[in-house]
Order: C-alpha cells, then sequence, then structure tokens
C-alpha cells in the first residue's frame, strides 16, 4: 500500500470517528391542549417506567402535550478514550449517569492508529469516547409510563386549570389597578387641599431690639423657610397569585383545585384590603397635610446684626382661616465696620468736606491753590499722605480714593462691633483733618486744621453719619 492510499484510508477512519452515535428521533404524538404541561418518570423495572411528576416545571423532561422531551439529544464528545479526559463543558453529559444517555468509545479509529504506525497502535489516544442520547429506550419508557388516555385527561384537566386561573388573575388585575387609581385620587385630594390652605401662610416676626439701632431692615423671609409636606403616592402591590406548581401524579387534580380556590379567596379578600388601604393611606394623608415644615436657617449675622432666631419646627394649618407662622427675633448688638464719619473745614481760602464717601476740595479763591498734602486725625492716631494737586480759581475736586487711603490706615480703629446704643452712649470720638496748602500767587504756607470731639452714638446713627 503507498502512502497516499494510506492517506485516504486514515480519513475514512476519522470520518467514521465522528458519527459514533447511532441515528433516532423522538417519536412525537400529535399535539394536544392549549398549555403546556411536563411531566418526570422514574424506571421501575428493566423496561417499565411509572410518570411520578406533572406541572408547570420546564425543567421536567417529558412534554406531556405531545410526548416530545426537553432533555439535551445532541451528540457531545468526550475526549479521548486512553486518556479519559473529558471536554469541561461536556462534563454533565460524560461523567454523570443519566437514564436516557449511552458513553460509546469508536474503536473504529484504533485500526488507523495502527495502520498509521505500521502495526505499533502508538496512537491508541486517538480513540473516541461520545455520549449519546437513546432515542429508543426514551421512546419505550414514555409510552410504558403514559397512557393515551391518562394523557388526554392529564391535558384536559390542565387547560381546565389554566383558563380558571387566567379568569382569576384578570380581576386581580382588576383590583390593583382599582387599589393604584384610589391611591392617585386621594392624594390628589388632598394635595389640592393642602395646596390651598397654605397659600395664604402668614409669618409674624415679633422683635426684641436689644442694640437700639433697629432699622426695620431685616425681613421674616431671610430667617425662615416654609416647606410643605413631601407627599408620596402610595405604591403598595396586592399579594400576587399562584400559578405554577409540581405535584406528584396522585395530588395532580387536587393540587390545582387547591390553588383555584387559594387564588379564589384571595380575589374575594383583595376588595377588603384595598377599602382598608385606601383608609390607611387617606389619614397618612390627613396627618401630613395638617403641618408645614419650618427650617430655620440659624442666622447668627444678617445685615451686621447680631441676633438670635427661634421658629417652630412646625406649624398647624388653620384649616377654618389664616395659618400664622409665630418668629421671635431677638437683636443682641450691631456691627459697625469701617467707621466714616462726615466732616466740614473751611478757611477764606480752601474747603474740606467729607460725606461719608468723597473727600471734596474747594478753592474759594480767585487764585490757583496748591494742595501738598492731607491728614486725618482719629483719637490718638494722626496719618498724613501726599496729595499733590491744583485747584483753579474757584474750582473744587472730588476724590474717592483719597478717602479710601486714609481710612485705611487707621482701621481697625474705626470698627465698632458688637455695640448697643447704651454703649455707644458712653464713648466719644476724637476726629478732624489738617490739609497743608499755598495760594500760588502770594507763595505763603497755609494749614486747614481742624478737630472736633463727637459722641460715638452720633456717629453711629443714620442722622449722625
Amino acid at each position: 500500500m503507498n502512502r497516499k492510499n494510506v492517506s485516504c484510508l486514515v480519513i475514512g477512519m476519522l470520518a467514521f470517528n465522528l458519527s459514533a452515535c447511532a441515528g433516532g428521533h423522538i417519536n412525537t404524538e400529535k399535539y394536544i391542549g392549549k398549555h403546556r404541561l411536563y411531566a418526570d418518570l422514574e424506571k421501575v423495572r428493566d423496561t417499565e417506567f411509572k410518570l411520578t411528576k406533572l406541572g408547570t416545571d420546564a425543567s421536567l423532561p417529558i412534554v406531556v402535550n405531545d410526548l416530545s422531551t426537553t432533555m439535551d439529544t445532541r451528540e457531545h464528545y468526550c475526549g479521548t478514550y486512553s486518556f479519559n479526559s473529558p471536554i469541561k463543558k461536556n462534563q454533565v453529559f460524560c461523567t454523570q449517569e443519566h437514564l436516557f444517555r449511552r458513553t460509546k468509545v469508536d474503536k473504529g479509529v484504533t485500526v488507523a492508529g495502527t495502520i498509521l504506525t505500521a502495526g505499533t497502535g502508538a496512537l491508541m489516544g486517538m480513540n473516541s469516547k461520545v455520549s449519546c442520547f437513546d432515542f429508543e429506550s426514551y421512546n419505550q419508557a414514555v409510552r410504558s409510563a403514559i397512557k393515551e388516555s391518562d394523557r388526554i385527561k392529564y391535558i384536559s384537566k390542565f387547560d381546565e386549570f389554566v383558563v380558571a386561573n387566567q379568569q382569576l388573575a384578570e380581576k386581580h388585575i382588576e383590583n390593583e389597578k382599582t387599589l393604584d387609581d384610589g391611591y392617585t385620587q386621594l392624594y390628589d385630594k388632598h394635595y389640592n387641599i393642602y395646596l390651598n390652605n397654605t397659600a395664604d401662610t402668614k409669618i409674624k416676626l415679633t422683635i426684641d431690639d436689644k442694640s437700639g439701632f433697629y432699622d426695620g431692615s431685616i425681613t421674616p423671609n431671610m430667617l425662615l423657610s416654609m416647606k410643605q409636606n413631601d407627599l408620596k403616592i402610595q405604591k403598595l402591590s396586592l399579594p400576587p397569585l399562584k400559578h405554577s406548581f409540581t405535584s406528584t401524579v396522585d395530588a395532580f387534580e387536587e393540587t390545582m383545585a387547591d390553588i383555584l380556590r387559594c387564588n379564589n379567596q384571595s380575589i374575594i379578600s383583595e376588595n377588603s384590603v384595598i377599602k382598608d388601604e385606601h383608609s390607611k393611606y387617606s389619614e397618612f394623608l390627613k396627618k401630613k397635610t395638617s403641618y408645614l415644615l419650618i427650617a430655620n436657617k440659624n442666622i447668627n449675622n444678617l445685615n451686621n446684626y447680631n441676633i438670635a432666631v427661634s421658629t417652630p419646627d412646625t406649624v398647624e394649618i388653620n384649616h377654618e382661616g389664616e395659618t400664622v407662622v409665630n418668629v421671635m427675633m431677638k437683636i443682641h448688638s450691631k456691627n459697625f465696620p469701617n467707621v466714616r464719619p462726615r466732616f466740614v473745614m473751611n478757611d477764606k481760602n480752601l474747603q474740606f468736606t467729607f460725606d461719608g464717601k468723597i473727600a471734596t476740595l474747594k478753592n474759594m479763591t480767585k487764585q490757583y491753590v496748591k494742595v501738598e498734602n492731607i491728614s486725618i486725625y482719629y483719637n490718638n492716631k494722626v496719618i498724613t499722605i501726599p496729595f499733590a494737586t491744583d485747584l483753579a480759581p474757584e474750582s473744587y475736586k472730588e476724590d474717592l480714593f483719597l478717602a479710601n487711603e486714609l481710612f485705611s490706615k487707621i482701621e481697625p480703629l474705626n470698627n465698632y462691633l458688637d455695640m448697643t446704643a447704651l454703649k455707644a452712649q458712653k464713648l466719644t470720638v476724637s476726629y478732624g483733618y489738617a490739609v497743608r496748602y499755598h495760594v500760588v500767587e502770594t507763595n505763603l504756607n497755609n494749614t486747614l486744621y481742624k478737630t472736633s470731639k463727637f459722641p460715638l452714638l452720633k456717629i453711629l446713627t443714620a442722622e449722625g453719619r
């Protein structure tokens, strides 16, 4: 035999290995019934089987409607015979015993191995182990376990059960909708009442001013916020009905009857459950819509006032009239940062004015005036800054930055924190300015200078600032 012929023979033998399982098929009957019923069986004797379970579980191996099977009937390769190492994904078929599976070894490949190695048999590892479904045993077992008359009866009773259960399921769905619709209607009703009763809520602010400076600049909305309760629509569900089961053959009809009886009782009780749930939800909404939530912003300083605010956490809604939220604000004191008192001074040549923001120099002569520097006096502190500027005859100059620079150098002397009118009444401020200048034509140096003592209370009140 030449090499070419050997190759052909080997290929033929390998092809034989791929068809190790004998052919076969499930001998099904005509499909009866509208709903799929499953069954299980067990072996009694060598060729005798009996039905053990009936139900809706699709993992049971027999489809009673046509005697087909839910089992995997495909051929599965289990590895080589000599090494006995099944493929991992097929271990369930190759390493465990099954009622209708047989493991076969294809010895024909051994011949191919012997031929290839000139009779040494070195390729024994090529022998294949295969798991095959035994169609013939399955067909015989099913017909041994299930009589045709029983099959028809099982399917008929099961179809009657499914139809009756579906009717109950439709009632259950209607009751679910009644429950949900009732929740929504109750929510809408109570929420609309809630909105109407809280629309005209008023805040009554009582003020205890211990500072003596309060000017009415604080509004209630700065101190608190009102919030309606979060009214969530209830989303409860009725307990589900039972549809699935697996029973022994003897208890098959009784099991279905029990399920229908229990489901029917559930449907009857659902009406009272719905009524009770709606009543509970209505009471829940009444309680939740009986008050407003009050959130104190816990502010302790507002508009420079040092305050303490007292608010209730909730306020009961007045369904007959106006709902009032009582808020108490105590003003302990006030902070006056960077106080800049007004000031005016003049001589026959020059006028200096400070209005609290802008410093103004006015030449009251008919000649040029040259300003050289300006000094500020605040209590015991004196600050001088150069301020070279020429003023034309009978002209003036306004300067915002001059005041900013002067007062920035005396801080924090002009910061008055935690002040009350009573405390300010006892304090005075020594305050003034000096301006060095000369009239150009006379070329004589002049000084405009003035300081005064002011009651601090007069400075801090609106009239005095």
